[in-house]
């Protein structure tokens, strides 16, 4: 019995254990790596016109950009954005600065009302001003497009001008044409902003291609930085708006209402509006309510309905008015059309200012308050055309859950 364990004691200070635990160690070594699998990226690209910073779908390749940022969004576990972001040699350093700065900003924006919980996994890594020597390579490789060549290189390599001397002096004399070629050629090429997305590998079972369904609160448990699976609908970027009239409580009437955005150029919304203040003993009475039916059309396709739009509205309501002995109640419709612009304050939040003109249609009847007795007159009835909506409205933009 000692003999058998004096020999299992050897075996484990002999070099056959030594042997047994280099390999096991190995092997847990070769484990952990292979369970290890560094992030993939993906770069996207969207480019902005001269002097723009806002994201126009419609200008170059941006529409497939888009695409491939919502599927991304939709479809991968996105660890983080590096947002980088640059604007051509044009112009003078400080302005192309804060243009660079601007376009970063509106692809995080962009990125943001896509996925709305993405923000905090967002990092603006740099906003870069060109040079012309940051070109220069591209412009080489246009060199059998460009007259006088070599005199448009010294220009360009010249330390002792600044990027807007040699911009104004390719602009005039014999250069200018090879300025113009530039201009339409190689600087829209670097005006843009990129957004990388680290994003982790999909979990496979073994021997099958499909991805498994993640079980998140295990994930959450193992693993330090990550983002749940953001679902398909949560992406949608119509949304409904909470909107209030100021000038409706300017005038000391409530004023409520909801908008709903048919897509990103049209947006249809109903709102009321209600005053109720009266002191019969001093002839005073203030009541009106009034319902708005509003349709807008937005000239620019934004990633949210914002700019210049126009549209038409539908008005009606009732009122009594009473400032003196003669009493005055009926009823008002209205239709027309109307004009304005909205724009952007911050993250969910928007102003809007409108205006419209249309045909307005008035049944009243009047009476005399004699003695706290109110004495029917009569009734009468006008017609007016007529500035018959105003509004600067403050808008709160939804989520969606």
């Amino acid at each position: 019995m000692h003999r058998g364990m004096n020999r299992i004691l050897l075996l484990f200070k002999g070099r056959c254990w030594r042997r047994f635990y280099l390999c096991n160690l190995f092997l847990a070594f070769c484990f952990f790596f292979q369970g290890v699998k560094a992030e993939d990226t993906d770069t996207v690209t969207v480019h902005f016109q001269k002097n723009e910073f806002t994201i126009d779908e419609l200008y170059r390749d941006n529409s497939s950009s888009i695409q491939h940022i919502d599927s991304i969004l939709r479809t991968a576990t996105i660890n983080r954005i590096i947002i980088n972001s640059s604007t051509s040699p044009d112009g003078k350093a400080l302005y192309n600065k804060e243009l660079s700065v601007k376009r970063s900003r509106a692809l995080r924006d962009f990125i943001v009302s896509r996925c709305p919980g993405i923000e905090s996994r967002i990092v603006e890594k740099s906003a870069y001003n060109q040079t012309w020597n940051d070109i220069l390579p591209e412009i080489e490789t246009h060199s059998l497009y460009l007259h006088d060549y070599q005199s448009t290189l010294l220009i360009l390599c010249d330390e002792q001008k600044d990027d807007f001397a040699k911009q104004q002096k390719l602009k005039t004399g014999i250069y200018s044409d090879n300025y113009v070629y530039i201009a339409e050629k190689i600087l829209p090429q670097s005006r843009y902003a990129e957004c990388i997305f680290y994003i982790a590998p999909p979990m496979h079972e073994e021997g099958k291609d499909e991805i498994l369904v993640y079980d998140v609160d295990t994930l959450k448990q193992n693993t330090i930085d990550i983002v749940e699976p953001v679902p398909a609908k949560s992406l949608k970027s119509y949304r409904w708006n909470i909107t209030t009239n100021l000038m409706h409580w300017a005038v000391l009437a409530h004023n409520v209402g909801v908008e709903y955005e048919i897509n990103r150029k049209n947006t249809i919304g109903i709102s009321g509006s209600c005053a109720w203040f009266s002191n019969k003993s001093r002839h005073r009475v203030y009541r009106w309510m009034v319902g708005e039916l509003a349709y807008h059309h937005y000239f620019r396709k934004y990633d949210v309905p914002k700019g210049a739009f126009i549209g038409a509205f539908a008005q009606i309501g009732e009122f009594e008015m009473m400032f003196s002995p003669r009493n005055r109640k009926g009823e008002f419709y209205s239709g027309g059309v109307c004009g304005g612009y909205r724009w952007h304050l911050k993250k969910e939040w928007f102003m809007e200012a409108e205006a419209g003109v249309g045909y307005m249609h008035i049944d009243y009847r009047h009476a005399l308050d004699i003695n706290g007795v109110l004495i029917r007159q009569g009734k009468d009835n006008c017609n007016y055309l007529l500035p018959s909506r105003i509004s600067l409205s403050l808008i709160y933009r939804l989520g969606n859950k």
